[in-house]
């Protein structure tokens, strides 16, 4: 059995099963014996309220000081060939404290760059930079804290990226594009893993879907409404909505949906947000926990506010709706992330603040084109194009230390 130890480490959401799911982390569970370390109430306090709805039925190490979690690292690094996994950038200094650590003690780290906002695209460089310039000086008035925190974020991995020392052994990142823009940064021994979109990762890993309605149905991709926690909460800035605004106008725009296409909408709940607040809000519709690939499969159609689920869309061809509404208006970096999406695939947005979408509102239409390019440079693996990434990691990372 191997000696290696791998520590996946979580500092800025508490894990739930869905979590578990979703990282793959069972399948290094026993010959890596991994073990899923928490440091949120170290490296961003208070933040554990918004996550107390959260079931985890899995074995999580939860340390409150950085101290405790050094002590245990060390002990550790006595019997194992350790690496550690970050789930994400290192975003302020206390977790740039915690990184700097590990490097010192010549520890193995992965540093995950994930996600589908085609941020490098040259086609849409001018575009994002005029876009922007509005809702930052939005945000600059309205959520100060959010925006510092996304320039505290881009100086720290600039600041490791810079650092020969500080470089992490391993980045693993989803699509072309960043790939493409890391192996462009040259940064000395660090290598570039290509993986794919967790959605993605987890059809390769299944390779089958379940048709759960006989009716025909149009899927909505809930992206938790007011009360789901999101980067912000980490900021102490939770949204800001209206709730009964905003499900005021989500109830009337499902319900024209189900009128105009004769057919049913069906709501897949966001995995963070509480299941009574979601049947309270939603009351309408049928809300289905934990089958969102079953779902977009099957489905006439997507409706989204822009969730990362939507990448689903793109895998099965599936034609996709984006909302907007005065409640979303409230969160820039909402509207931003939003207007990109739905350009790069050629997607609509629909006001539904405004009545005059009652009457202009049609059937999407899917653009081959433009999904077959979303898919290439944003969600697949450059290398291993239908792998899960759980393989992916082990062949490129873990059975060659």
């Amino acid at each position: 059995m191997s000696n290696i130890k791998l520590i996946f480490l979580n500092t800025t959401k508490f894990l739930g099963d869905y979590d578990f799911e979703k990282y793959e982390l069972k399948f290094y569970k026993n010959k890596y014996f991994l073990e899923i370390h928490e440091l949120i109430d170290f490296c961003y306090p208070n933040n554990r309220p918004d996550y107390s709805h959260i079931k985890s039925s899995k074995k999580v190490l939860n340390f409150d000081s950085l101290e405790t979690w050094m002590k245990h690292i060390k002990k550790l690094n006595l019997k194992f060939k350790l690496i550690v996994w970050f789930q994400t950038l290192p975003s302020n200094f206390k977790i740039l404290k915690l990184y700097t650590f590990l490097k010192s003690q010549n520890i193995r780290v992965i540093l995950t760059h994930h996600g589908s906002l085609p941020f490098s695209e040259v086609k849409y460089k001018l575009y994002q930079s005029l876009l922007r310039i509005p809702y930052r000086l939005k945000m600059l008035l309205k959520r100060p804290k959010e925006l510092i925190s996304w320039y505290r974020k881009f100086y720290i991995n600039y600041y490791i990226n810079s650092k020969k020392q500080l470089l992490p052994d391993f980045i693993v990142t989803n699509g072309s594009k960043k790939f493409e823009t890391y192996k462009k940064k040259n940064l000395h021994k660090t290598k570039i893993i290509s993986i794919n979109s967790w959605d993605f990762s987890r059809y390769y890993k299944v390779k089958k879907t379940k048709k759960l309605e006989s009716e025909k149905y149009v899927c909505y991709l809930s992206d938790g409404g007011p009360s789901a926690p999101s980067d912000s909460s980490l900021l102490g800035q939770g949204r800001n909505w209206s709730t009964k605004n905003y499900y005021k106008e989500l109830t009337e725009f499902l319900k024209l949906i189900e009128k105009k296409f004769k057919c049913k909408v069906i709501i897949s709940a966001h995995p963070r947000t509480s299941k009574d607040f979601e049947k309270k809000n939603l009351k309408y519709f049928k809300i289905v926990y934990g089958r969102t690939m079953d779902l977009i499969k099957h489905a006439l159609f997507v409706v989204s506010a822009g969730s990362s689920s939507n990448s689903y869309s793109i895998l099965f061809k599936k034609p996709c709706l984006f909302i907007h509404s005065n409640e979303y208006e409230k969160n820039p970096s909402n509207i931003i992330f939003k207007k990109l999406y739905a350009k790069s695939i050629n997607s609509k947005i629909i006001d539904i603040s405004k009545n005059d979408y009652k009457n202009d509102l049609k059937f999407p239409k899917t653009d081959n084109k433009k999904y077959k390019f979303f898919s290439k440079f944003y969600l697949k693996s450059v290398k291993s194009k239908k792998l899960p990434n759980f393989k992916i990691i082990k062949n490129e990372i873990l059975d060659r230390i």
